[in-house]
């Protein structure tokens, strides 16, 4: 059986569980024979997976807001001594939520800082970070989460 390796940094961010699923297909160099997609392989990701939670800090930059939320940036480590996937361009999903309402995406950033401006009418606010997932996440995930500010009273 034929062996292939595809580098780390050729692949998207994970799924949601922490998998990369990966399907191929095979022909030949003048493409005049039939060809089959392989079945789905799915594989766990080496450089995202279980990452530490590290201390963030929330600085409102006027009383009312933006706050400027920062990380420490170089936690991203890899399972895999072969693998690293700290960089100074690491990205991460930000999600934010205000009072009761749920988290909602606030969007992907690259570096250790992020300016949120405050709701209205909201009297507490909570920043979760996490490690990007393809494509763009639906809710927030544990499995991935780099930082979590807590409930901040405004």
């Amino acid at each position: 059986m034929a062996k292939f390796t595809i580098p780390l940094k050729n692949l998207p961010p994970p799924d949601k569980n922490g998998n990369h699923l990966l399907r191929f297909r095979v022909t030949t160099e003048d493409r005049n024979s039939i060809s089959e997609w392989s079945k789905i392989f799915k594989i766990e990701s080496l450089g995202q997976i279980d990452p530490e939670q590290v201390e963030s800090n929330v600085t409102a930059l006027t009383e009312n807001g933006p706050f400027e939320i920062t990380w420490k940036g170089d936690v991203v480590t890899s399972v895999s001594s072969e693998v690293s996937t700290v960089n100074e361009s690491q990205q991460y999903d930000i999600f934010v939520k205000w009072d009761t309402d749920p988290f909602y995406y606030f969007g992907r950033v690259t570096g250790n800082k992020v300016v949120v401006y405050k709701e209205p009418t909201a009297s507490s606010m909570r920043v979760v970070g996490h490690l990007p997932v393809h494509p763009s996440p639906e809710e927030s995930s544990v499995r991935f989460q780099i930082f979590d500010t807590g409930t901040v009273v405004l």
